[in-house]
């Protein structure tokens, strides 16, 4: 990406590397795949941030799903395990009343 003419902050010409806004940017382009690794500045960057940031909530929000998921599995598996376990104890106390 190209330097910012004009700073929206300022309201000058772009400082550049004197600017604590002016970042390095490194990736990898969300919408085109491709490598990046450009000087630019960070409110120009911005829209590209947002959507990297959509992109990484989704693929975590679909981990964590698959995570809750398994937990249900296993949660019922042991309930009913301790179920199976505990019945026949509770059976052979009633009959002992």
């Amino acid at each position: 990406m190209s330097k910012t003419p004009f700073c929206p902050l300022i309201r000058k010409d772009c400082k550049e590397h004197q600017c604590a806004w002016y970042l390095n940017i490194q990736g990898e382009n969300p919408q085109t795949g491709e490598v990046v690794n450009n000087w630019q500045c960070a409110i120009n960057a911005i829209p590209l941030l947002q959507i990297e940031t959509s992109r990484t909530v989704r693929q975590n929000h679909s981990a964590t799903v698959g995570v809750r998921e398994e937990i249900n599995k296993a949660t019922k598996a042991t309930v009913m395990a301790a179920l199976g376990q505990i019945q026949p104890v509770q059976v052979a106390i009633e009959e002992s009343k």
